[in-house]
């Protein structure tokens, strides 16, 4: 037993600064942990605004691009549109001259059968 050596007897003011020492120690890592925590709390608000903003700039494109083929579809549209009436506007022209003509053949039928009339009228 003679091989256990004796801890030296430490006075009351030893003790006192020691246990002092030991609490400014665990106060200090509290600390520490508590700015840990509040940084890890600050990366992660960071970190979903960056993520809202984000979220955001994607649904600006996304609308903008449907905007884009909205507006691609109604000028296709509207040029269809264009080509459908030009091609009705033909047509009617085409039916109008067809009109016209029928007419003018009626016409000279009628003066032809006049002429024959009157012509058989004079022999």
């Amino acid at each position: 037993m003679a091989s256990l050596k004796k801890l030296p007897q430490l006075t009351a003011a030893q003790l006192s600064q020691k246990k002092m020492t030991e609490i400014f120690h665990k106060d200090m890592l509290q600390m520490e942990h508590e700015k840990k925590v509040a940084r890890v709390r600050q990366l992660e608000v960071m970190w979903e605004a960056a993520d809202r903003v984000e979220q955001k700039r994607l649904s600006r494109l996304l609308r903008d691009e449907q905007q884009e083929r909205q507006m691609e579809e109604a000028i296709q549209k509207a040029e269809e549109n264009k080509r459908i009436k030009e091609l009705q506007l033909e047509q009617e022209e085409r039916l109008a001259a067809e009109l016209a003509r029928l007419n003018h053949e009626k016409l000279k039928d009628e003066k032809m059968r006049q002429q024959i009339r009157e012509n058989r009228y004079l022999f």
